[in-house]
């Protein structure tokens, strides 16, 4: 099969991605769980300016309390980072970059460094530049500084 009409020599390379606060934006959001009951609601993100992709997973179902609380409180403080004060669907999220701690995961694959929803932040947005401003010349008398006597 003939693939050169798709111009494959132009993907671009992933950059390797270093552990530390990034800005992300979200990608998608799933829910996931399993036989046991647990459900959770499991958040890609994409790398400002990368290639890459990052998930977090948010407990909201368990038969452990504790591990739904961090899971619920987690998630709010992502929402409250993306500038938003409620949510009734994670398509809200659309369009929203935040900032996170990644690091990797004992398999060598990205995560989010959750630490209990205290890692999201908000992204300051920045601001337009605003214009140097031009001063207007002075009209010349006609002497050059260099003629002036003292």
């Amino acid at each position: 099969m003939d693939v050169t009409s798709w111009d494959l020599d132009a993907i671009p390379e992933e950059e390797e991605l270093k552990e530390g606060r990034h800005v992300m934006e979200y990608h998608d959001a799933e829910v996931i769980g399993n036989d046991n009951g647990w459900q959770a609601i499991k958040v890609t993100f994409k790398i400002k300016d990368s290639g890459n992709f990052v998930g977090c997973t948010f407990t909201m179902q368990a038969n452990n309390p504790k591990a739904v609380e961090i899971g619920k409180g987690s998630f709010n403080a992502l929402v409250k980072a993306a500038g938003l004060t409620s949510m009734k669907d994670t398509d809200e999220l659309k369009g929203k970059f935040i900032s996170a701690e990644v690091g990797f995961n004992d398999n060598g694959y990205p995560e989010i460094k959750d630490n209990f929803g205290k890692t999201w932040q908000a992204v300051e947005k920045t601001k337009p530049s605003s214009k140097p401003k031009v001063e207007e010349e002075e009209e010349s008398s006609g002497i050059v500084d260099d003629e002036i006597p003292f």
